[in-house]
């Protein structure tokens, strides 16, 4: 790398850093100093994602299952239990935040085989079709799921026959239909997708959010949000008042991490009208 380029990287990450900490200032009420500090180490961790999913292609499945297993879960035997003996419809929910990529293979590990959907909208990059081939491992048949008419059909048909769903939810309207929540004292645009085919699918949602501290790697399981008996009703107005409560678990986490969130560069479109 020459030095011209050296220098417009630094120019480039020095750039980065000051519009993130505008928008985690804005977002937070952090004052400069602290906005930029967060910054500088969202920057880091940024980068020690990339090179998870980077090592993960390369990584045996035995080691990646290791990985996985290294994961801290709060009552692993109950948890296990659950997941281990449901046999109806479940979907995993999570946010861009920590190592959210183990711990959705270390919960996948304890269900039974069954057809597992990676609801997403853009193609899959190879380092992560290689990482979810990787659950085919533990005997689940892999689909990629993105938000076509026809897919989610097809999805929501699965879901009632005992699939497993696994999404991702803070993401902006780029990614597909949205609903208005109140999330950090403000009105943002939230991806109501998974939440809608979870509803329309009769399933269970398990949230999890994922974290490190102290050189360890953390996933919390949340309540389980069960609508396999839920009446009919308002099913969009339901939806949106469940996509809230999702929004504020991720806005708690997302507040005693700030750094480890990689979204924080979609909140500007997150707060267009």
């Amino acid at each position: 790398m020459t030095a011209i380029n050296q220098t417009n990287r630094k120019d480039d990450l020095c750039n980065t850093k000051n519009v993130l900490a505008q928008i985690i200032g804005d977002t937070l009420g952090e004052p400069t100093e602290k906005s930029l500090q967060v910054a500088e180490e969202w920057l880091s961790f940024r980068e020690r994602t990339r090179r998870i999913w980077m090592d993960g292609e390369g990584l045996t499945f035995e080691k990646t299952k290791i990985r996985a297993m290294n994961i801290r879960l709060l009552d692993t035997h109950a948890i296990k239990n659950y997941l281990e003996s449901r046999r109806s419809g479940l979907a995993f929910l999570s946010i861009h935040m920590g190592d959210y990529l183990h711990s959705i293979l270390r919960l996948i590990s304890y269900t039974s085989p069954r057809d597992v959907l990676i609801l997403r909208k853009k193609d899959v990059s190879h380092n992560e079709m290689m990482m979810y081939n990787k659950l085919a491992k533990f005997g689940h048949t892999v689909s990629i799921v993105d938000q076509s008419y026809a897919r989610v059909r097809k999805a929501i048909r699965l879901l009632r026959t005992g699939a497993v769903l696994v999404a991702l939810h803070d993401l902006s309207s780029n990614w597909g239909r949205v609903a208005v929540v109140r999330a950090f004292g403000r009105k943002l645009q939230w991806s109501c997708g998974p939440i809608s085919i979870a509803v329309a699918g009769k399933c269970s949602v398990l949230p999890f959010y994922c974290f490190q501290e102290g050189g360890l790697e953390y996933c919390h399981i949340m309540p389980v949000r069960d609508y396999q008996y839920r009446n009919n009703g308002n099913e969009k107005k339901f939806v949106a008042e469940e996509v809230e409560k999702f929004a504020s678990q991720a806005e708690y986490y997302i507040k005693m991490y700030p750094s480890q969130w990689s979204h924080w560069p979609l909140i500007p479109s997150m707060l267009q009208e």
